[in-house]
């Protein structure tokens, strides 16, 4: 949630109720650090009260006004970039700040300058729990290449990243190889074998 974005959302003029209800709720998903929202029309449907047609509507419309731009992606959300300096009924100095660079606070490696989300790696957090062997042989390192290369060509076009994988199947062959383990290092794939 970024206060800077939902105070210039309340601060945008519209005759539209609900062009600015979607606006609002976008705003209460925007990521200061990123620039970016990316909740799902679902999401903003549910919030907003309206239909999935009606949200659609509503976003071409902010797109329209260039208070928004929206960037299609690989599952059901979009990334939009909020405009918070076009929004016209936004006068004040707390709207027309950059918002492509990071917030004053926010370190360079928190943001993210392809404009990817990546998926939360928990792997490095769990590993130590159910670890065995230090490290993993020539022929075993071969077996978790297989392993996460399979895995990664059923779930690529979820956005894993094949290194990502790997990293997670050489871990859990270095821990006892129960569920728990898989649970907690495989962030969410299923189990490699």
């Amino acid at each position: 949630m970024s206060l800077k974005a939902l105070a210039a959302a309340w601060d945008y003029e519209t005759k539209d109720p609900l062009e600015k209800l979607v606006l609002l709720c976008i705003a209460d998903h925007f990521n200061d650090s990123m620039g970016q929202a990316w909740p799902s029309v679902e999401r903003v449907s549910a919030m907003c009260g309206c239909s999935r047609s009606t949200t659609l509507r509503k976003l071409k419309q902010l797109e329209e006004n260039d208070i928004i731009a929206r960037q299609k992606r690989f599952n059901k959300t979009d990334i939009i970039v909020v405009n918070i300096a076009s929004m016209s009924g936004c006068q004040s100095d707390r709207c027309h700040s950059d918002t492509s660079k990071p917030s004053p606070g926010v370190s360079e490696r928190h943001t993210n300058p392809y404009n990817t989300l990546t998926l939360i790696n928990n792997s490095e957090k769990q590993r130590s729990k159910h670890f065995k062997r230090k490290t993993l042989s020539e022929k075993q390192k071969a077996f978790a290449h297989r392993l996460a290369d399979g895995l990664w060509g059923k779930h690529k076009h979820e956005g894993y990243a094949f290194d990502s994988i790997l990293k997670d199947v050489e871990g859990f062959l270095l821990s006892d190889q129960s569920d728990a383990a898989w649970k907690s290092i495989g962030n969410g794939l299923p189990k490699p074998f």
